[in-house]
C-alpha cells in the first residue's frame, strides 16, 4: 500500500528543561502575571527520503535526541528493503499566545 505507515522507531529526548519552563509559565498564568490568549496543540511532520538527511537534521535540530540501537537497525533495514520508503518524524507542538499583564 502506497500510503502505509509503519512505526519502526521512537526518537527519544530528555525533556527536563521543557518541563521546567512549562511549570514556570503555568505559575505565571496562575499568578495572573501572564494571560493565556490562545492555546492549541498540533503535530508537525518532517519527511526524509534518506537516512543521511534524517541523521543530519536530527543532529542539528534534535541534538539530544537518540534512537535505541535495535530501533535504528530496524529503520536501516526498512529503508534498504523498501526503496520508496520515507522517514516521517511526528513532532507534537504546543502553541500558546500569552500576554504580559
Amino acid at each position: 500500500m502506497e500510503d502505509e505507515v509503519t512505526q519502526v522507531a521512537t526518537l527519544a529526548r530528555d525533556y527536563v528543561d521543557f518541563h521546567f519552563a512549562d511549570r514556570v509559565v503555568a505559575e505565571a498564568i496562575r499568578n495572573r502575571s501572564l494571560i493565556l490568549d490562545l492555546h492549541t496543540d498540533f503535530v508537525f511532520r518532517h519527511y526524509f527520503e534518506r537516512l543521511d538527511l534524517f541523521d543530519e537534521c536530527r543532529a542539528r535540530w534534535w541534538d539530544k535526541a537518540h534512537i535505541p540501537v535495535t530501533d535504528r537497525r530496524l529503520l536501516e533495514r526498512t529503508m534498504l528493503r523498501h526503496s520508496a520508503a520515507v522517514i516521517r518524524v511526528d513532532t507534537p507542538v504546543q502553541l500558546r499566545v500569552l500576554t504580559k499583564v
